[in-house]
């Protein structure tokens, strides 16, 4: 069983309607729910819903019900600072990627982002769509 962890740009893609990545984000996580775990961290939820237009809204709170959610502890806090320390300036990682990376990295889980230059911390990693 795979586990994943989302980025924000994929929830947001796969709540939009219409164009190619809608239709593939939502098709990469129905496929990734069916063959494993769906996580995220709390950051990226808020994020979400702060950038969700009014009428995504349900589409977005039912993909939100899908999505184990992890919440950021010390440990993981502790992991993404060193992240932040080491790839901020030379990648321009910001700290909800940070705190996405260490997720990921305390789950044993692939990150699945567009953005995969802000994850250099898990090389060879690829869009999920």
């Amino acid at each position: 069983m795979s586990r994943w962890v989302i980025d924000t740009n994929v929830i947001i893609d796969a709540s939009r309607s219409g164009g190619s990545a809608s239709a593939a984000a939502s098709t990469f996580l129905e496929t990734a729910a069916r063959t494993g775990e769906l996580w995220s961290v709390t950051p990226v939820r808020t994020e979400v819903a702060w950038l969700m237009r009014p009428e995504e809204s349900a589409v977005v709170h039912a993909l939100f019900d899908r999505i184990f959610w992890l919440d950021v502890t010390v440990d993981i806090a502790d992991r993404a600072a060193g992240f932040g320390q080491h790839y901020a300036r030379s990648h321009g990682i910001g700290v909800v990627d940070a705190i996405i990376a260490a997720a990921a990295e305390v789950l044993s889980a692939t990150v699945a982002t567009r953005n995969v230059r802000h994850f250099p911390m898990f090389p060879g990693l690829t869009r999920p769509y």
